[in-house]
């Protein structure tokens, strides 16, 4: 079976499903066997101590370690140059396998046998930066193992190791973003989707079909939308996983192009079936203090946020935007109201949860900083089963026409994250204490009926003024 999107993408799903699929599994796995160690002592000044010495670097040097913990097998995640606990428990994996104190903090000696045993490894490969005239992307590839460019209908490909590996860029002029992703996302018959993550200037897909899986990742700038797939037969998902993760980790689908503030996807519904959104919470003109915990709350009435109540449990200050907030109601069946001098607001529109397919809005990275995250899921009575990202925990999920049927109660286990990307989870919702929360808080409360079905770029653009990013420090 073929299907074309509206720029002449081709998607076969009979032979191509995604590596990132493999890459779950195969980090899962490997986590189940040998876990990282842990460094003795209090471990918050340990992580404090590791945090500090690796952010004292320049951040073309932080990328680099995360690079170099790629290829060595330790790490998984994002290469942005930013310090968690997975970067710190990459280390000291890295640490303990070269028999050194697994303190997070690397020496110059041990930094540099980092770098050039990665440097070892990407030659191997043959693994190099290719800039792709016929999309304008860079790209890095393992060139070794993929044969000549070939001409595609929307980009360039690339084929090695029998037709076992392939590599396709993809460019058009359009900038429907979230129209894309639906197609992307869509259910075919012989493949299934593993992750489907949008954000308002980028999205992910990733899935799987008999042996083969593929990721893909698409960009939108000013010029149109760009991107890449990457396909993999399972049997080398052990062996090339790395690969993948360190191709998108490197991928500039705009190289050299000024990065723009994120912006929400701009797709004017035909109805609004919230009623006014109401304005956004207004951002702080004095940054706050750091956010430890990140999560999501939805504007529900002039000054007040409800999340979930376990998200805002024992924080010594929380933040609303990033303005300091209070927490009015602490804990009503699992949701939280918090407090903050501010207008916004408008009917909500609630619904009874009914299994099938949902929208999950999230504020971006949990900080603000990534603008909203557009998150599909499933439900079955009360519980979610999503890819939810950081900052998913307290963010509210809407039904098929758009109408809330509750917050999540759970929060993503970000130690799994696989290249960036939190793998789907089963989450429990507060269904019916979201109705009454929003009532003692002053809302109004709208029964939704039976409506037309929205795609998910309309769900965000009806909501994605009134959800926001809750952030908390213990």
């Amino acid at each position: 079976m073929t299907r074309h999107d509206r720029g002449g993408l081709v998607l076969r799903p009979v032979s191509v499903a995604t590596a990132l699929a493999a890459l779950v599994l195969t980090a899962i796995s490997a986590s189940a066997q040998a876990p990282a160690p842990r460094p003795a002592g209090d471990p918050a000044r340990a992580l404090d101590a590791a945090r500090a010495a690796y952010e004292a670097l320049p951040l073309d040097d932080r990328i680099d370690i995360q690079d170099g913990l790629v290829w060595s097998g330790n790490y998984f995640g994002a290469l942005d140059g930013t310090f968690g606990r997975m970067t710190f428990e990459a280390i000291a994996a890295f640490q303990s396998r070269n028999r050194l104190p697994p303190d997070g903090i690397l020496t110059p000696a041990a930094r540099k046998a980092l770098l050039d045993a990665a440097r070892a490894r990407k030659a191997a490969l043959g693994f190099q930066p290719v800039d792709d005239k016929a999309t304008g992307v860079r790209i890095h590839l393992p060139t070794k193992l993929l044969g000549p460019a070939q001409k595609g209908p929307k980009g360039t490909g690339w084929v090695g190791r029998e037709g076992r590996i392939r590599v396709d860029t993809y460019a058009t002029t359009e900038t429907d973003l979230p129209g894309l992703f639906e197609q992307m996302k869509a259910d075919v018959p012989g493949r299934k989707v593993v992750y489907a993550v949008l954000r308002p200037d980028w999205f992910v897909v990733s899935e799987e079909a008999g042996n083969l899986h593929r990721y893909a990742r698409f960009a939108r700038g000013p010029e149109g939308i760009r991107g890449f797939f990457f396909t993999l037969d399972a049997s080398l998902a052990a062996e090339l996983d790395h690969v993948v993760i360190a191709t998108a980790g490197r991928f500039e689908p705009f190289p050299g192009a000024t990065a723009a503030p994120s912006q929400t996807p701009t797709v004017a519904p035909t109805a609004t079936p919230t009623g006014p959104a109401g304005p956004s919470m207004p951002s702080a003109t004095k940054p706050a203090a750091p956010a430890t915990m990140a999560a999501s709350g939805l504007v529900v009435a002039p000054g007040k946020v409800v999340t979930a109540a376990a998200a805002v449990a024992g924080c010594r200050t929380v933040t609303v935007g990033g303005r300091p907030a209070t927490v009015a109601v602490p804990d009503a069946e699992g949701v939280a109201t918090l407090a903050i001098s501010s207008e916004g607001g408008g009917p909500i529109r609630i619904a009874e949860p009914a299994a099938g397919a949902v929208t999950v809005l999230a504020s971006g990275d949990g900080g603000g900083r990534g603008g909203i995250v557009a998150m599909p899921g499933d439900l079955a009575d009360t519980r979610l089963r999503a890819t939810l990202q950081r900052g998913g925990q307290g963010a509210p999920v809407f039904g098929a026409t758009g109408a809330l049927i509750g917050l999540v109660v759970g929060r993503p286990d970000e130690t799994r994250a696989i290249a960036g990307l939190i793998p789907s989870g089963s989450y429990d919702l507060a269904t019916t204490a979201v109705a009454a929360a929003v009532s003692a808080a002053g809302g109004t409360v709208e029964r939704a009926g039976d409506g037309e079905t929205l795609t998910t770029g309309r769900v965000v653009a009806a909501w994605a003024a009134r959800v926001i990013a809750v952030g908390c420090q213990r």
